[in-house]
């Protein structure tokens, strides 16, 4: 957790303010609880992935068709291995010294087959029912659990697998005491046919594919004949993979995960050629390039999907990933909503999923679909015309297709993207940089920048106007607002404050903000937040608030606005745009909104959350509006002021205070006096703080 959100939950726990909750809440993941997936297989009669998770017990059933997990089952004592033979699944228990057997047509449980000691994987021979068991060497069991033999006792097993076209089991391992200590073994049944001396490397991963047995070790590729292994042939990888600790073949390529570049790596069988298929750690010069995040345990191929499924550690125990293009799409436990756009046409709502790399798609309050997307999405728009969905991660632009996932096209977002807007009257994508203080107007076929609008300081917020097409950007540190007309600015407005948000509708320009003033007895300074309405270039309101704006949206005639602040909690409000009165405010059960959507057919405010996970909450608008309106406790009105394009200062403005202070008198004693000048420094510190985050932030 960040300072700024520990901060934040401190200082909520003191104020104890109680929530009043308005709003259903929808777990974008509806899944088993998930720990580490540290094996898995695949059901060849549905395609359906079994993963061992080893911190809960159980085996978890994920659904590769539509990205769902269907359950789990509970098996013994700290699961590391799954296999498939003969229709079932058997599952080695660590702890328990156990095999569970599981039947896949009734997803339960069947037998328990006790083995003892600390087992470690097993293969199973479907030709005579053995269960080669890794502990102490090779333990060959029947299926009722007697033992029939044991091989190559006090090795340690590397890798173990059952070819099924010659019906033998091929073992990698090693023995300290020998020279040379590594061995590939062949077995048929309870006899070791051959042992081959490898003098260098022992393999770390046995593959079959190809009708070849396939070792891999750090730096080569050993192409073993399955009828005599002391055929064999190696390749010296064009790459050195660092702990390669997870193999499968597929497609005429081994794919395998290399520990230590965090990156799945294609292997070319033929001459040990290695591609990166994933991004991977590699240092080049002092930057870090992106990497599979999480620990990654095991691989394997589902040939019915032509997909590769990652199993690892959480917020994202599964990876789906194409080995073709490398295009991967994040399954997780934890996911973090960054930014939703609601589609009028098809009535869904998209939700970007920054931690996962992948859009969820809503409708009705449920997810109906999950679409594989860039790298860390964050910000989301979509083309009112054809439904493509515009998606930026700060550096990057797609174009991408709702239905299917598809990239339609990929461009460059400038240097840090903050705002996206789709402007359907003159067709174009609007970006704004905040770090370059550009506007960038994007051609929406293929991405290319028609032009580069020069606006104020730190750019970060946009809305437009759809009767006209004017594009208003709210640039926070030189308080103004740039104003657009296709591809020129064609003016400048300021504005009393840092403008944080910005929204059109129904012919009136909300512009919410803060500014740092100081006050008597304020210590350095606090920050005031504001709500202006600006209708023909002039001010017809200004709201003083609790809390920074954060987001603005129309519905109905109505404006609706987050404010969040240090001593506030999330609050959400109804503004009438025409005359500047709130007719609603009500505290909501969200920590920090990333965004606010409006469905306009259900009447539905939709807020994403950066913290916690796995949720998003759908408010109903006559909740809000079901209480009588606020009236305000101080009112100072003075005349309609017009925004200047040279000067900073309001000569005047029309303030509606919201809330007074109530002074109450202190006791003259010692320790009333104390008590006071505690709780005073207590609240400057936290003031002090505050106004460094808040500060920063806006950076």
């Amino acid at each position: 957790m960040s300072g700024k959100k520990a901060l934040f939950l401190l200082v909520a726990m003191l104020l104890a303010e109680s929530l009043q909750a308005f709003s259903l809440t929808i777990n974008l993941y509806t899944g088993p609880s998930i720990g580490y997936l540290v094996s898995a297989a695949v059901n060849p009669s549905n395609g359906y992935i079994y993963a061992v998770d080893s911190q809960h017990n159980d085996v978890v059933i994920f659904d590769p068709y539509n990205y769902s997990f269907i359950g789990t089952i509970n098996v013994g004592v700290e699961p590391i291995y799954i296999t498939y033979a003969n229709g079932f699944f058997y599952v080695v228990n660590n702890k328990s010294g156990t095999i569970s057997v599981i039947n896949p047509q009734t997803n339960t449980l069947v037998k328990t087959i006790y083995v003892g000691g600390s087992p470690q994987s097993v293969v199973v021979d479907p030709k005579n029912g053995y269960l080669y068991v890794v502990d102490n060497g090779i333990e060959i069991f029947t299926q009722s659990g007697q033992e029939v033999a044991t091989l190559l006792k006090g090795f340690i097993i590397t890798s173990i697998v059952f070819d099924p076209y010659t019906g033998l089991v091929y073992v990698a391992g090693n023995n300290p005491f020998m020279i040379p200590n590594n061995i590939v073994s062949q077995i048929n049944g309870t006899t070791i046919l051959r042992n081959v001396s490898m003098f260098i490397y022992a393999p770390s991963q046995l593959v079959v594919g190809n009708n070849e047995i396939y070792g891999i070790s750090i730096t080569s590729l050993n192409v073993f004949n399955p009828y005599n292994i002391s055929n064999y042939t190696t390749h010296s990888l064009s790459l050195v993979l660092s702990f390669p600790c997870a193999v499968v073949y597929a497609l005429g390529n081994i794919y395998a995960f290399s520990e230590g570049y965090e990156a799945v790596y294609a292997i070319n069988v033929s001459n040990g050629q290695v591609s990166t298929l994933t991004p991977s750690v590699i240092y080049v010069g002092f930057s870090l390039s992106f990497s599979l995040p999480g620990q990654i345990s095991d691989i394997v191929y589902d040939p019915k999907t032509n997909m590769l499924y990652v199993t690892g550690t959480p917020p994202n125990p599964i990876y789906v990933i194409n080995p073709i293009t490398g295009a991967y799409l994040a399954i997780g436990s934890q996911i973090q909503a960054q930014y939703a756009v609601y589609d009028n046409v098809s009535g869904d709502l998209y939700v970007a999923n920054y931690q996962a790399d992948s859009i969820y798609v809503l409708n009705d309050g449920k997810v109906i679909g999950i679409i594989p997307s860039i790298n860390s999405p964050s910000l989301i728009t979509y083309n009112t015309y054809n439904g493509v969905l515009y998606i930026t991660n700060g550096g990057e632009l797609v174009a991408e297709n709702p239905y299917n996932g598809s990239i339609l096209w990929k461009a460059s977002a400038g240097k840090d993207a903050v705002a996206l807007l789709y402007d359907p009257v003159d067709n174009l994508i609007y970006i704004a940089d905040n770090s370059s203080n550009l506007v960038l107007a994007i051609s929406p076929s293929n991405g290319s920048v028609i032009s580069a609008i020069q606006v104020g300081n730190n750019p970060v917020a946009l809305t437009y106007d759809p009767q006209n097409g004017l594009v208003y950007v709210a640039n926070y540190n030189n308080e103004s607002l740039s104003v657009i007309n296709g591809t020129e600015l064609i003016t400048t407005i300021e504005v009393p404050f840092k403008p944080t948000a910005v929204a059109y509708g129904d012919g009136i320009l909300l512009v919410g903000g803060e500014k740092v003033v100081s006050k008597p007895y304020s210590y350095p300074v606090v920050l005031n937040y504001y709500l202006a309405g600006i209708e023909g270039g002039k001010t017809q309101f200004t709201i003083e608030l609790n809390g920074t704006p954060e987001f603005i949206a129309y519905y109905k005639g109505y404006a609706i606005i987050t404010t969040s602040g240090l001593f506030n909690l999330v609050k959400l409000l109804v503004v009438n745009p025409s005359n500047g009165q709130i007719v609603s405010e009500k505290s909501v059960n969200v920590s920090f909104p990333t965004s606010v959507t409006i469905d306009p057919n259900e009447g539905l405010i939709y807020i994403t959350e950066e913290y916690p996970y796995n949720q998003i909450y759908a408010i109903s608008f006559n909740n809000l509006i079901s209480t009588p309106p606020i009236l305000s406790t101080t009112t100072t009105t003075s005349s309609t002021t017009t925004f200047t394009y040279t000067s900073t200062s309001i000569s005047s403005k029309t303030t509606t205070q919201i809330y007074s202070s109530t002074e109450s008198a202190v006791s003259s004693s010692s320790s009333g006096s104390s008590s006071f000048l505690i709780i005073i420094t207590i609240v400057v510190m936290i003031v002090v703080i505050a106004s460094v985050i808040i500060a920063l932030r806006r950076r």
